[in-house]
């Protein structure tokens, strides 16, 4: 299996928040294989892609780039993206405008679920096919 192919516990964990807030969200992949969520940010009223990327270091220098999360906004011009990193949670949460109090109550209602299941979309399944089918004309 590709290592690139697996959803990190961090995203998943995102995932689980989102649900919880009440906010829908689709898990995708880039071309590459990496996933990412996408989401309407209840704070920017734009739909918005977060990624969450493992630390690193790279070969040469051996300078280490934390862990982080990664948003991808829309650009100033068509086709351009915009791009803001986060190191923790705490940080992408009040940018995205997701509402602590929600997400509280979400948790609650939700306890009984485990991280994997409370990271599945709030969305059925039919509700999705007909975003994507719109989407494709």
């Amino acid at each position: 299996m590709d290592r690139r192919s697996k959803i990190p516990h961090l995203l998943n964990v995102l995932r689980g928040t989102l649900g919880d807030a009440g906010i829908p969200h689709s898990l995708k992949r880039t071309k590459n294989g990496w996933p990412y969520i996408r989401f309407d940010a209840p704070s920017l009223g734009i739909e918005v892609s977060v990624q969450f990327r493992a630390k690193r270091r790279h070969p040469e220098t051996k300078a280490v780039q934390p862990a982080h999360f990664l948003a991808f906004l829309p650009g100033d011009s068509p086709g351009r993206q915009a791009t803001r990193s986060f190191e923790t949670m705490s940080e992408i949460l009040p940018f995205l405008g997701i509402d602590e109090q929600a997400v509280t109550e979400g948790k609650k209602a939700r306890m009984a679920l485990s991280t994997e299941e409370r990271a599945k979309s709030v969305m059925t399944r039919e509700v999705e096919r007909s975003y994507v089918s719109m989407m494709k004309l």
